[in-house]
This record gives C-alpha cells, structure tokens and sequence, in this order.
C-alpha cells in the first residue's frame, strides 16, 4: 500500500514539474527600427521547443547583407515551468535607404512577423560631425583613351578608432593593378581631425564606350569611445558598433584609339616615353665571328611593363643575331605605374666590313598633350675586321655616312678608269706570284726546332658559327661538343695554347672558371640547367683573340725575307 502511494506521490509532483510550453512557436525582434547612413540593425530570431526545426533565412537576402550570424540553445525552469529554445542572433546591414521590411521568418508551421525599418536617405561619404566614418572613391582622370592609365584612389575617413575590411575593385573590361600598400595619415577637414587610411589603384580599361567601377564594400566595428587599452583581447566586436558603407559607383568615358593611328603600329598611350641604347664594346667596333651585343632600355611613364613592345631594327643579313628574353619590370610611384623593358642582342658578324644599323623608332600616344609623338634611338655603324663585306651605300643614311666615305663594293668613277684596265690587271697577277712565292718559301722553312713545318691550315668556322649559336641558347652539351670540335682544328701553336688555358687558372682565370662551370654543368654532382652561355662564349672569344695574335707575332718572327740579301763572300 505504502509503494503505491509512493508512486502515486512521484508521478504527481512530476506532471506539476512538466512544462506546459506552445510547441514551435517563432518570434523576432530587432534592436532599434531607425537606422542612420552605414548603420546596421541585430535582429534575434527565437524558436521555442521544437529542437529540429531550422529558420529560412532566405528572404533576408533580397535587401539585406548578413555580416555575422550565431546560435544558441538554453532551457530553464522558472516557477515550476520549465522553458526550452534556441536563439539567432543576426547582424543586417541595409542594401537601400528608406523603408526596408524584415520579411516574415519561417521555422517549420510557424513565421515571425514582418519588422520595418527606417533607413536614413542621407550621403554615407558625407563630412562633419554627423558622420564618424565615410568612403572616399576618386579616379583621375576623368576621360581617357583605351589601354591608359587611370588612377583609382579609395580612402576610408574615421575619427575614432576603425576595425573592419575593404573589399578590392572589380572592374568588368579593365586590368586593375594595386599599387603598393596602403598607407595612414591624418587631415584636418571642417574643423575635425580625421585619420585616413588611404589604397591606390592603377586601371586599364580594354575596350572603349563606358566604363563603371562599382562600389566598394567597407564593413568592420566603429569604436566611438577611445579604448583604454590599445589592443582589444576579446576581438573586434566587444564594445563597438558594426558599420557597412558602400562608395558611390564612378563612371569614365573610355574614348578609342584616333582614326589616324598607324595600323602596323603598336598603341601605346603613355605620359611619356623614352629608349637608350647601350652598345659593347662601346666603340661598336669588332672582328669576324666575336660577339659584340647591343642593348635597348624602353621606359613608358603610365603604362605596365608588360605594354611595352619589343623594338623593330632592321638588320643587316650579314650579322647574326640572337635576341635574350626580354626584362619586364614595373615600379609605382606618384604618378602610378612606369614600365622598363630592356631588351638585349647578341650580334655575331659573319664577314667583316661596315655595317649600318638604321634609325629605331617607336611611336606613343601622349595622353597629357594628346598628341602623337615618336621616340627614337639614333643609327649607328658597326665596324667588323676581317674578310670585307661590301655595304651598299643605299643602307646607308645621310645622317651616319662620314665625309667622304665610299663603300669598298663601289669604287669611285674615273674618266681614265676604262684605260687603267691592263694595269690593273698586271697589277693583280704580279701580287698573285708573290704571294704564291711566299706560301712556297713558308712550307719549306725550318721550324724552331730544325723539323721541316707543315702547312698552317685555315681552321674550320663552322665549328665557331655552332659554338657560338649553343652559347646564345644556353645549350651546354651542343656548346662543349662545338668547343672541342673547334679546338681540333686550330693551328698550332694557338691550339695548344688554349688547352692549357681551359685547364690552367694561372694562364687565364676567366676562361678556366668558365670551362670548369660547363663540365660541372654537364657532368658534375649537383649540375645545374642555370649555365650562362654568354659569359662562356665571350671568355672563350677573348682568349681565341690573343692566342691567335701570339701565333701570328710568332709566325711573323719566323719568316725568312721575301728578297733575302746576299751574303758576302
């Protein structure tokens, strides 16, 4: 009996312990319903009892921005009635002014009801007193042509303490180029100091008609009382207000390319344009088959470097030329952004003689003047030793042509040249007979140790051309096969010269250091693809050089007389 009553006492205490709670129901509620220029408004969303039931927060979106959402559970029994629901809290930044309605909410069978909010229709970059925070977009010039430079500046304006982020710009139909960090400082305006914080932008629009940079987005947490400590631990949201400012959207009249534009002609609109050029050696002046390399530095004010075009030179079919990839950079400074393009050549004469290498122009587009406006480097001559190569003096210009100066492949008219003819005939035929005197006296002429010498062959330039033609594309195996091909058919004593030079530190450093990067390069432990031809061919081509005018000093020492005297007896 006493169980049952026991029982019956539990049960009974139990049902007045059980809550008698509505299943389901959803309401909402916001911290204020009028709104100023960038403030936003925290709406909390609670739902009671029923724990799988989600709210629909989708109709939120049409005209508002969800900056920060959290959830949170509680259950609690006040007055023998137990309570249990979940909470929402929602941070909602306004994407119009005027009157914006909080739609319905629904969760399950049931819906919250509709909220409206009062947004003011003030300008949120506004000055003065009445706006702690504001947004600054400015973009210069106002009108430009198609691939110039405009320049975006965005400045965030706050006279309390700001923590937030800024979204980039996206422009549809433009490259846009950050132009370095951001920078703070501080200004006064109306009485007020204001701290700024300050990103620049370099546009380039890529194709004509208008162009609209739309707004940008600046959401953080506005402080409106100084802090007592500099650093908040407990994150950006203690203690401030959320803020979300848009920038009024800038519109620019993109203009065309004028009608009179060269068509062949690369468009290059710029504030100003320049090109130097650097030759080595300095002199332009070299020998058959040595290297001498030009060097081509454009400079373009308010473009990127990757606008800047290659240089046109027309070159002589004589030279050979290797062109090294080309050297982009872009640096900023107070006028945006400057691209530098140094191109540089690797010119390789295949005859000797006087080789012109005409005017190089490059046409741009001045967008301060607007005007069309020509930079140029001027010609030069290039003076080769070796095996004469005749230049027609059409290739020639006025501007480059000495006093004077006649190509060897033209001769000057004479009115007696028909009549010299026989003589100069007899003239050629007497020079060939010594030189044939010559060559046989030299076969037969007793080296310096008493061994009758061979005769000096002419080494084979094809080897050279190949060597010269793997350096330039920095190739080190077809280079070292070139190398010791060409070694196989010098003449000694040069031959021999060289090899002990390509081994020997003390005999030429700067060619021995770069033989050994070569082997090391191709055969050694921890080889690298990083070889630098160019260095190799020209260490080699000064060593050819001197090595050849020894064996030439020595040749010339070793040679009887052509007209020997007689000794007396």
């Amino acid at each position: 009996m006493r169980r049952s009553q026991q029982k019956s006492t539990s049960l009974l205490l139990l049902l007045l312990v059980w809550p008698l709670t509505v299943w389901g129901a959803i309401t909402a509620e916001v911290d204020k319903t009028r709104l100023g220029p960038g403030e936003t408004v925290e709406l909390r969303i609670r739902l009671e009892g029923d724990r799988t039931a989600q709210p629909d927060l989708s109709p939120l979106e049409t005209h508002f921005d969800i900056l920060s959402r959290s959830q949170s559970a509680q259950t609690r029994i006040i007055n023998w009635k137990r309570e249990s629901f979940r909470e929402w809290t929602l941070v909602l930044a306004p994407k119009r002014t005027g009157i914006v309605v909080i739609p319905p909410i629904q969760a399950g069978q049931s819906s919250t009801q509709p909220i409206s909010l009062q947004v003011a229709a003030g300008d949120a970059g506004g000055s003065g007193p009445s706006a702690p925070v504001y947004l600054e977009a400015v973009v210069e010039p106002k009108r430009a042509h198609v691939q110039s430079q405009l320049l975006l500046s965005v400045r965030v304006v706050h006279r309390y303490e700001l923590e937030g982020n800024l979204t980039e710009p996206e422009v549809p139909g433009a490259v846009v180029e950050k132009l370095g960090d951001q920078r703070t400082y501080s200004e006064v305006r109306n009485g007020i100091r204001y701290r700024i914080t300050e990103r620049r932008y370099a546009i380039f629009p890529q194709r004509s008609g208008d162009l609209e940079i739309p707004p940008l987005v600046l959401t953080g947490t506005l402080h409106p009382q100084p802090q007592r400590f500099g650093f908040n631990p407990f994150g950006p949201s203690q203690g401030g207000k959320t803020i979300r400012l848009r920038s009024e959207p800038v519109r620019i009249a993109v203009l065309p390319r004028p009608n009179d534009w060269p068509a062949a002609a690369t468009w290059l609109p710029a504030r100003a344009v320049s090109m130097a050029a650097r030759w080595t050696p300095e002199n332009q002046q070299g020998r058959t088959g040595e290297p001498l390399v030009l060097q081509i530095t454009t400079e373009a004010e308010g473009l990127a470097a990757t606008q800047i075009p290659a240089p046109r030179i027309d070159w002589p079919a004589a030279l050979q030329v290797y062109p090294d990839k080309a050297v982009q950079d872009s640096e900023i400074g107070a006028n945006g952004l400057t691209g530098t393009r140094v191109d540089r050549y690797t010119v390789i004469p295949s005859q000797g003689g006087r080789y012109v290498i005409p005017e190089i122009r490059l046409p741009w587009w001045n967008t301060t003047t607007q005007r069309r406006e020509i930079s140029r480097v001027p010609a030069v001559q290039l003076q080769v030793e070796g095996m004469a190569a005749p230049v027609p003096e059409s290739q020639a210009p006025d501007s480059v042509r000495p006093p004077g100066f006649a190509p060897s492949s033209q001769p000057a008219a004479s009115a007696t040249g028909g009549k010299a003819l026989p003589w100069i005939l007899c003239v050629l035929l007497g020079i060939g007979w010594a030189v044939t005197t010559w060559l046989l006296l030299r076969r037969n002429q007793p080296t310096r140790d008493g061994m009758v010498g061979p005769r000096r062959e002419v080494p084979d330039e094809r080897h050279w051309y190949a060597l010269a033609r793997a350096c330039r594309e920095n190739r080190a195996g077809e280079a070292y096969r070139a190398a010791l091909g060409w070694l196989r058919e010098l003449p000694e004593p040069a031959a021999t010269a060289l090899r002990r030079a390509l081994n020997d530190a003390s005999t030429d450093a700067a060619l021995a250091s770069a033989w050994r990067e070569l082997e090391n390069g191709l055969y050694g432990r921890g080889r690298s693809a990083a070889w630098d031809g160019l260095q190799f061919f020209q260490a080699i081509s000064h060593a050819r050089k001197r090595c050849l005018e020894t064996d030439r000093q020595l040749t010339g020492e070793a040679l009887p007389p052509l007209y020997p005297r007689k000794q007396a007896t």
